[in-house]
């Protein structure tokens, strides 16, 4: 009995020794290099959502989540117009609705739904844009939302060298003058007159209490609000 014992200790022995070895073979299968973990970062292209402006309308830079929209509205000037009060600029205002879909997709002045906005409104020389796309997070974006208050280019230009418009001022081609209140005359290239950019005349231009005509070649100013050549 003795010697049967004794010829099974080596095999016990070694059949624990393989068990220790898978033991330590499964812990090693079931560790992870550090250096190979790559840790969760949220989407640094997605631009966060913050809480919309009371006023309700589109800025740049502003974020919307499903079923929230703004108004994306600007202005331009049409005209100007004389009174008692001086020279007046006249406005154009536009208002334009956008809003997120259930399914995060904007939807602009009728374009839409779409993941993609790009929408551009060119008068003179400014151009008006709105443009946006969706985020992956379901929000979208508005990367510029060009604006305008009403009225804000009311007044005079303040550009360095401008001339004050006067009764019985001469002016050739090229040259211009403003009024007291904003709105320039102007006698373009060509010889034509042009009252506020919009009024254009080759021989005369008359609006309220301005006069300018053309003679020779050369235009006279005849008469300004409150002011008339006797």
């Amino acid at each position: 009995m003795s010697r049967r014992d004794s010829s099974q200790v080596p095999v016990v022995r070694i059949i624990a020794l393989l068990l220790a070895v898978l033991a330590i073979l499964a812990a090693g299968c079931g560790s992870t290099d550090d250096s190979s973990v790559v840790a969760w970062e949220p989407d640094s292209s997605v631009v966060a959502w913050e809480p919309l402006p009371v006023d309700g309308k589109c800025r740049s830079g502003m974020v919307l989540r499903k079923g929230e929209s703004c108004t994306h509205e600007y202005s331009y000037q049409v005209g100007t117009s004389i009174d008692e009060s001086g020279t007046n600029a006249i406005f154009e205002e536009v208002s334009k609705d956008f809003f997120v879909d259930d399914d995060g997709r904007g939807n602009y002045d009728g374009l839409g739904p779409t993941d993609e906005i790009s929408s551009s409104t060119t008068v003179g020389d400014m151009d008006f844009r709105f443009i946006g796309h969706a985020q992956s997070d379901g929000t979208f974006y508005i990367e510029e939302a060009t604006s305008s208050e009403p009225g804000e280019s009311e007044g005079r230009l303040d550009t360095a060298g401008a001339v004050d418009c006067s009764v019985g001022m001469v002016l050739s081609a090229g040259e211009s003058c403003w009024l007291v209140g904003g709105g320039e005359f102007s006698v373009e290239s060509d010889g034509t007159g042009c009252f506020g950019g919009f009024i254009c005349s080759g021989g005369s231009v008359e609006i309220n209490e301005f006069s300018a005509t053309k003679d020779d070649g050369v235009w006279t100013i005849h008469s300004i609000a409150g002011t008339t050549i006797r």
